[in-house]
């Protein structure tokens, strides 16, 4: 059983004179993406035995990028949630040897207006189909253009850094849009991690799980790593993107992914 201090928490972000934050909500971009496809819907009188699958062979996403991001003191959540979403995805495709953290803050400067005031999801989704985010200097030394995650708000990126990002791009395809919590549900089955939203705060699912009873998402935090377990906390049912969902199906993969070369990237 979950701990309930840690299942259904509160964001609390919109608290006078809190500088965090970061989801800017809009109904008209909780319409746009690709639709789930029906191809990967899973019955929910298989997602128990499903869940229980995978537990037995000790499979979850959240054992393929264990970072966790921390946006303080940006209002950046929502780039940090998709750069969880991404970095997920590529260890689905590629494997873990292959993981790359990215920098949320590369994306957040050219997006964002400034360093409080958050993005709405879709407009860094659209930011990661057509230029992608920038390695984390802190865990790579491979790349010739990076970027601390935690680097102050700043629009200035190394010359030239569109060449890297490039490899670290979604597919123009690669979101689909979550509009149920059957489609929430099947897309982590499917292994697809999901960008979400809920009361101003962005965040990444990670593994659908069962908490008794009750199906149960795990999510990472952002807001503050010190919440929860290392991070990680828990949503039931009634909570799976209220405020906006997207899962990340498909990734740009390089020729050679831990260090890009050529004019492009291979489809993954």
């Amino acid at each position: 059983m979950i701990d309930p201090k840690y299942l259904d928490v509160e964001p609390d972000i919109w608290r006078p004179g809190d500088e965090f934050g970061g989801l800017i909500e809009s109904d008209e971009d909780n319409l746009m993406g690709q639709a789930f496809p029906d191809a990967f819907m899973v019955p929910r009188s298989e997602w128990r035995d499903r869940i229980e699958e995978r537990k037995n062979l000790n499979y979850r996403l959240s054992n393929f990028y264990q970072y966790v991001y921390n946006q303080s003191p940006e209002s950046s959540c929502v780039h940090n949630s998709m750069a969880a979403c991404v970095g997920i995805r590529r260890c689905v495709s590629l494997g873990e040897k292959h993981r790359v953290i990215t920098s949320p803050m590369s994306s957040y400067g050219q997006v964002a207006r400034s360093r409080n005031s958050g993005s709405t999801m879709w407009g860094a989704m659209e930011y990661s189909v057509e230029y992608g985010q920038l390695p984390s200097d802190k865990h790579s030394s491979t790349f010739r253009h990076t970027l601390h995650e935690n680097t102050p708000f700043t629009r200035r990126l190394p010359n030239g850094w569109e060449k890297t990002a490039r490899h670290f791009r979604v597919m123009p395809d690669g979101w689909f849009r979550i509009d149920s919590r059957e489609q929430f549900a099947s897309a982590l089955l499917n292994d697809m991690p999901i960008c979400y939203g809920r009361r101003g705060h962005s965040i990444c699912a990670e593994d659908l799980l069962m908490d008794g009873r009750n199906f149960i998402v795990s999510y990472r935090d952002s807001y503050s790593t010190r919440r929860g377990d290392n991070g990680r906390l828990y949503d039931s049912e009634s909570r799976w993107g209220t405020s906006g969902a997207w899962c990340c199906h498909s990734v740009r993969v390089p020729d050679d992914p831990s260090k890009p070369a050529g004019d492009d990237g291979g489809d993954l």
